[in-house]
């Protein structure tokens, strides 16, 4: 009889190719299956290996030529489509043999002997529960050893099969690392490496309550003393109802309690809750003395912004580490207290009510402000409320990543995209860097947020090549705003403030809004520029240049005798000038060595000081010729230009100049013209190199 086939449509393959595409037709897996042969083109057949889909299926690599849209004929004979032909032949063979033989006669339990009455000649008895076998031998039961080589099993307890027709115990599965040196373990004790969730019964189907399976694996891995708690890929995702808690207050061992959650990607591996009005995953560690080393990385803690809910609530931990981790959708997103030495890399806490909070030490058993923490291209993004909160916060590093978008719900107080408050209170390092990183269309009171009113606060803030971005849907008050009475210093290099195109810039909104002006100090260099003048940070809010610029007594002495002093002022108003007795060029020994030259004028042109520049003239909207006196060395210069007139500063910070000559024009620092005032109060230029 001929085997059936299949020859619906054309195929291609590819020379040495591996899979064959067909069109015209459809292998629904009955016309086609693993172990047909199939030919094409006419050539000879080849093993079908898998059947991919309706129209691939998979071969050994192609011997022949490109084939492209060729017959083809699948010759259906895999042995699985006639197994009931083979299963029949061994019925009958079995029954043939019975029919020979005979099939053994089975005593009850009650029964010593078999009854003389039943059985053939030649024919088996046996009891199973004494393992005693007879052979009927003229016309009786004879006792026989029964089967060569057949015995009950032991009944100790332990495993046996059979080998040879002899029961042999059974040596647990074992393992084996591929390389030199390793060595014998069981299957066993390789699993146990790790707690899987779904060894204590979590289903990750997306119905199932999976709390307790869940809260299990953690447990036993605390028990343990440590240990790594693994989420499978999940079909849909891990569902809780309540907090997951991971206590390790009962460890005291230093690096003994270290808890890892490990999952397959925040993809595959998400937590959800849409109910708790608490904490999805709770961890309460001990004394950072005892380092936690706390992890949670590749996996997503999603929820329904439930008010009360956090993703993640640290208590106490020191060296935590999150990578790869998504939360959003949640009360808070991630709530420290008495937390330090932490990293973040790769993580994002977005959609929230609130991103990020980082609280004070807890009142009575407080062990630390939160310190040390890093965070390397992290997104903190779309959170209602805001972004970051932190409190007495120190040795702060914000490297990569963004805050952005955060505060949607507008401009209250509450709304805004990073704050910080009191950092450096109570001995706490005081520093803030952020790098390269950017603040981008958040809303509320400012971007960056800094209010320093604890005596003890000490704060310094650097934001290095950092971009501040205002946009038509989402832009603050101030992209930094400063208050409070502490003292505080804030430092800008190589940053922007820049606007999206349609954004209508207003002078109600500066970039800068300082409000402590007593104590806290904002510098920038000319690396730093503003998109819109009307918002820009005027001559009264910043220290341009170095700080020995503004603070101590400089002190320039003529070359015979006598002496030129220019004292810090108690008051407001101009500093106070003694010049020497004698003429003579004045050189400076009292200002920094990076200061080549520096000059102010009144509105009527009169020099009220100088050294090496004998005057500033404006010659057109941002642009103005300096005069030299005598001309610079061939050496690149940064130049600073502020004029003001009445309460308005106009900064002109015009970046870096090649000074070879006794005159030259620089221009505004803006990338539009600049509409100044034709006539100031005073011209302040600084060549500093």
């Amino acid at each position: 009889m001929a085997l059936p086939t299949y020859q619906t449509g054309t195929v291609s393959v590819a020379a040495g190719g591996t899979v064959v595409t067909l069109t015209g037709g459809s292998w629904t897996g009955t016309n086609a299956k693993q172990g047909d042969f199939i030919s094409i083109g006419g050539l000879a057949e080849v093993l079908i290996t898998e059947v991919t889909d309706s129209t691939h299926l998979k071969i050994a690599p192609w011997q022949g030529t490109v084939k492209t849209n060729v017959a083809h004929v699948i010759y259906q004979n895999y042995v699985g489509r006639v197994v009931g032909v083979a299963a029949a032949e061994d019925v009958g063979d079995m029954l043939e043999k019975l029919h020979v033989d005979g099939l053994p006669f089975i005593l009850g339990s009650a029964e010593t002997v078999p009854d003389p009455s039943y059985g053939d000649e030649g024919q088996l008895a046996f009891k199973p529960s004494t393992g005693q076998w007879w052979v009927k031998t003229g016309g009786a039961w004879v006792p026989s050893a029964g089967i060569s080589g057949v015995t009950e099993a032991p009944n100790n307890g332990t495993q046996y099969g059979r080998q040879s027709l002899a029961w042999t115990p059974i040596t647990a599965p074992s393992f084996v690392q591929d390389g030199t040196g390793a060595v014998t373990r069981t299957m066993q004790n390789k699993v146990r490496e790790i707690f899987s969730v779904m060894d204590f019964g979590a289903t990750g189907d997306g119905t199932t309550d999976d709390t307790p399976f869940i809260q299990a694996a953690i447990n036993a891995a605390i028990a343990a003393g440590g240990g790594t708690i693994y989420f499978p890929p999940a079909s849909v995702n891990y569902k809780t109802v309540a907090t997951l808690n991971i206590d390790v207050r009962g460890i005291s061992t230093r690096l003994q309690q270290v808890i890892q959650l490990v999952g397959a990607g925040p993809g595959r591996s998400t937590i959800k809750n849409t109910t708790l009005a608490g904490a999805v995953i709770k961890y309460q560690g001990v004394n950072p003395g005892i380092e936690n080393f706390f992890q949670m990385r590749d996996m997503r803690i999603t929820g329904n912004q439930v008010v009360g809910s956090i993703g993640l609530q640290v208590t106490v931990s020191a060296y935590m580490s999150l990578r790869n981790v998504i939360i959003e959708v949640m009360g808070v997103g991630f709530d420290a207290t008495d937390v330090e030495q932490a990293s973040f890399q790769d993580c994002t806490f977005s959609y929230n009510l609130s991103g990020m909070i980082f609280n004070a030490p807890h009142p009575t058993t407080g062990i630390t402000q939160p310190n040390s923490m890093t965070f390397l291209n992290t997104i903190v993004a779309g959170n209602v409320n805001f972004g970051v909160q932190m409190t007495n916060a120190g040795a702060l590093n914000w490297v990569g990543g963004s805050i952005q978008y955060n505060g949607v719900q507008g401009g209250g107080a509450g709304n805004f995209g990073f704050a910080i408050v009191n950092s450096g209170a109570a001995g706490n390092y005081g520093t803030l860097l952020f790098s390269g990183m950017v603040f981008e269309g958040n809303r509320g009171v400012a971007q960056f947020a800094s209010s320093q009113t604890d005596a003890s606060s000490m704060s310094s803030v650097l934001f290095e090549s950092v971009s501040f971005e205002r946009t038509t849907v989402g832009y603050p008050t101030n992209d930094i705003a400063i208050s409070g009475t502490a003292i505080s210093r804030y430092k800008l290099s190589g940053c922007t403030f820049r606007s999206g195109a349609g954004y209508v810039a207003s002078a109600s909104r500066p970039c800068i809004s300082n409000t402590n002006t007593s104590a806290a100090t904002v510098m920038m260099d000319a690396s730093t520029w503003f998109q819109n003048p009307l918002e820009a940070a005027t001559a009264q809010q910043i220290v341009l240049g170095e700080p020995g610029v503004s603070f101590g007594v400089l002190v320039l002495k003529g070359q015979t005798s006598g002496a030129a002093t220019i004292l810090t002022p108690t008051v407001a108003g101009a500093p106070v000038l003694t010049t020497p007795t004698q003429t003579g060029t004045l050189v400076s020994t009292g200002h920094p060595a990076s200061i080549k030259a520096w000059g102010k004028w009144n509105s009527a042109g009169t020099l009220g000081a100088a050294y090496g520049v004998s005057s500033v003239v404006r010659v057109g909207p941002g642009q103005w010729t300096v005069n030299l006196s005598p001309a610079m060395a061939n050496t690149n210069y940064v130049v600073n230009i502020t004029t003001g007139l009445g309460s308005t500063g106009y900064t002109m910070a015009t970046g870096v100049h090649n000074i070879t000559t006794t005159s030259f024009t620089v221009f505004s620092m803006y990338n539009n013209a600049l509409t100044d005032p034709t006539q100031s109060d005073y011209i302040c230029c600084n060549i500093i190199g």
